[in-house]
């Protein structure tokens, strides 16, 4: 048996509750061990560790300065995303990071380099790519099942946070709206599948800038609250991609992949079972089903998945299916589409090995 591997969670606000509800429900735990946490808010680590376990360390340099600590999970606002990553791997700390990886592009490269010339794991989320379904669709693209793929079409439709969320006018600041907060999900998905973006294209806009906060206080949007991308990948697959804060209830959750030989859907991008069918040759119909097609808590997403596979990957010397590279790949697509939105230019996107 391996020894355990100890990991802390930087930053002890709500999705760290998803983080740890899903760690802690594993029944096999394969040694991993939550150590503790931290958080700049007062009380808000004692209050995480007091359900979870683990302790509360007093300061981020409390958690590097742990010699028993084996990586760092880091859940806090996207603005500290790079300099906690770069603090926890200057200690000698695998990370795993919540997207977006990093505030620029350079900054995000910085990170890659950095890790790799250090020996150490850099992991990003989204890694909804661990799913059964979005898996199995990886190995069917892979196994020819539709032929080459020619056209891929994705919807993030993640509603109006205000209607839910007590802190979402930070989601529009912060995370520089649903681009970057939840775009993401369905490019992290589209590259790994396809490889890298040769060029973008979009659209975009504001399109409600005065929201109101479940306090009651009005606040202005200034990010672009919906998105509309088109994708040309280097292996000449096109995409559509569009993200949205603006809808009340929506439909859009789910992707679909055509190829010479067949299509694919899928009806939750996000969904580790989401339901997938696949229609054949010259058929309209579909004729394979699998998963499960109605909504589930939390998007249907296993939250421990992420912290399992960089524990994994670190012992078994390999790279996270959600590396870095990806994460990198990714943030430079995202920033591509936003100038292209507000520009209206055709954005082409560097290539990278």
């Amino acid at each position: 048996m391996s020894r355990p591997f100890r990991f802390a969670v930087a930053g002890a606000g709500a999705i760290a509750g998803f983080y740890l509800d899903y760690c802690q429900r594993r029944a096999d735990k394969e040694g991993i061990v939550l150590a503790g946490a931290c958080d700049p808010v007062p009380g808000r680590a004692d209050t995480l560790t007091a359900k979870y376990g683990g302790r509360a360390y007093a300061s981020m340099e409390a958690v590097c300065a742990d010699p028993d600590l084996d990586a760092v999970v880091i859940l806090a606002p996207p603005p500290q995303h790079a300099p906690l990553a770069k603090q926890a791997l200057q200690a000698g700390k695998h990370v795993l990071l919540e997207k977006p990886l990093a505030q620029s592009v350079d900054d995000g490269r910085t990170l890659v380099n950095l890790a790799a010339g250090s020996g150490l794991t850099l992991a990003c989320s989204p890694f909804i790519l661990l799913g059964d379904r979005q898996q199995r669709v990886k190995k069917l693209l892979a196994g020819g099942a539709l032929g080459r793929p020619v056209l891929a079409v994705a919807d993030q439709f993640h509603g109006a946070l205000e209607m839910w969320h007590a802190g979402a006018a930070q989601f529009y600041r912060d995370s520089r709206g649903p681009l970057f907060d939840v775009g993401p999900y369905p490019l992290s998905l589209l590259i790994d599948w396809f490889g890298p973006v040769a060029s973008v294209s979009a659209s975009g806009g504001t399109l409600i800038p005065d929201r109101i906060g479940l306090d009651g206080k009005p606040f202005r949007v200034d990010v672009l609250d919906f998105v509309s991308a088109h994708l040309r990948f280097r292996s000449g697959v096109l995409a559509r991609v569009d993200i949205s804060n603006v809808d009340r209830g929506s439909n859009l959750h789910g992707l679909e992949i055509h190829g010479t030989a067949g299509s694919l859907s899928l009806s939750r991008l996000m969904d580790f079972n989401a339901e997938m069918t696949i229609a054949h040759g010259n058929s309209h119909d579909w004729v394979e089903r699998e998963g499960d097609p109605s909504a589930k808590p939390a998007n249907g997403v296993d939250w421990s998945a992420g912290v399992y596979e960089l524990a994994r990957a670190v012992r078994e010397r390999r790279a996270p299916a959600n590396s870095a590279s990806l994460g990198l790949r990714v943030l430079q697509t995202v920033f591509a589409i936003e100038e292209a939105a507000r520009s209206g230019k055709h954005i082409a996107i560097e290539a990278f090995s």
